[in-house]
């Protein structure tokens, strides 16, 4: 009976009489184990069979989005042990690339997970720059040549640029017509310069002529463009004379005055 003596097997039956004898049982435990893949420790868990468990939380990877479990938790202690595999997703992280003015043209990925190899970072270009390298900040940054197998989280890229010092540009020099208000161009100066600093133009010296310093068209410095599309233009105005006749004791001759360098003028009677 319960709480009566146990009876073993191979106990012999001295009393001549009937005797009922009672099972007895002891509940059995077991055990609920969670395969996690590298992710962070879940405790298995060990209860009675039969008894309530309790789901434990989520656990977490890095580079990893949990999924779920491989199986549903059991609401009760099931009569057997068990291996509940957790399941993941890959985290798919951004790469923004900062480029001032440059194009990415090298076929770096705009994305990359904890799963791929090793990136080396290739070259953008910039017209009238040369590429620097790729930086972690956007002034005084550390370089970054590659993105190493494993790294997570969004990157933030700054490419660096170094100007150029055969960027071309042309100085266009001007020469006032004989006739009329116009300029003929007379010389192209084709030059090159570092992007971006300020080129200055230097005049020619034009026997006949002197530079006209207030012309409304002169562009006697500006920025070397990128491009190469910088041009400065100087202008040039002919020297003015006066012609005066000297009649050696005949009849006076009226002077021409204002007369252009190089202009024809008509014999005076």
């Amino acid at each position: 009976a319960t709480g009566g003596d146990e009876v073993t097997a191979g106990t012999i039956v001295t009393t001549a009489e009937d005797h009922t004898l009672y099972a007895q049982w002891k509940i059995n435990q077991y055990t609920i184990t969670f395969e996690i893949g590298g992710g962070s420790v879940v405790e298995p868990i060990t209860q009675d069979y039969g008894t309530n468990v309790t789901a434990p939380a989520e656990p977490t990877k890095t580079g990893y989005t949990f999924k779920g479990w491989g199986q549903e938790i059991p609401t009760t202690m099931p009569a057997e042990n068990i291996t509940i595999t957790a399941q993941w997703t890959v985290v798919e992280y951004g790469i923004t690339y900062n480029l001032a003015g440059g194009i990415n043209d090298g076929d770096n990925p705009a994305t990359y997970t904890i799963e791929d190899e090793t990136i080396t970072l290739k070259a953008a270009t910039k017209t009238g720059y040369t590429f620097a390298g790729w930086y972690d900040a956007e002034e005084s940054g550390s370089k970054v040549e590659a993105i190493a197998k494993g790294t997570t989280g969004d990157i933030d890229l700054y490419a660096y640029w170094a100007p150029n010092t055969n960027t071309v540009y042309k100085v266009e020099h001007y020469q006032q017509n004989i006739d009329g208000d116009d300029y003929t161009l007379k010389d192209t100066d084709n030059l090159t310069g570092t992007t971006d600093t300020t080129a200055t133009a230097t005049a020619k010296v034009y026997t006949g002529f002197t530079e006209n310093i207030d012309h409304e068209s002169r562009v006697a410095s500006g920025d070397i463009v990128a491009d190469g599309s910088l041009v400065l233009k100087l202008y040039y105005d002919r020297v003015i004379f006066d012609v005066c006749f000297n009649s050696n004791g005949g009849s006076p001759v009226s002077d021409i005055i204002g007369v252009r360098y190089e202009a024809t003028i008509d014999k005076p009677v």
